[in-house]
């Protein structure tokens, strides 16, 4: 619930609030939208290449960082391991 008594939707989707006065008068409705930020997100990266490559900078980003606190040991390159 948020400070107005209206509770957070389980899926994403259309929902009419009717809203009443203290006095239970009614004072009208509105629809609220509810949405799944990060599935908006996600087709906001997948349809747009501008983002696509803000992303693929990101990731590269951090596997260099990753791989700058990682030591490879030599003794296994070239080497089948079973």
């Amino acid at each position: 619930m948020n400070a107005f008594g209206i509770a957070a939707a389980q899926e994403p989707g259309s929902v009419t609030v009717s809203l009443k006065s203290n006095f239970g008068i009614p004072l009208g409705e509105i629809d609220i939208l509810y949405v799944d930020e990060e599935i908006v997100l996600v087709q906001r990266v997948v349809n747009e290449p501008r983002l696509q490559c803000k992303l693929f900078r990101e990731l590269q980003g951090k596997a260099k960082t990753a791989s700058e606190g990682e030591t490879q040991d030599s003794g296994s390159l070239g080497k089948e391991v079973i």
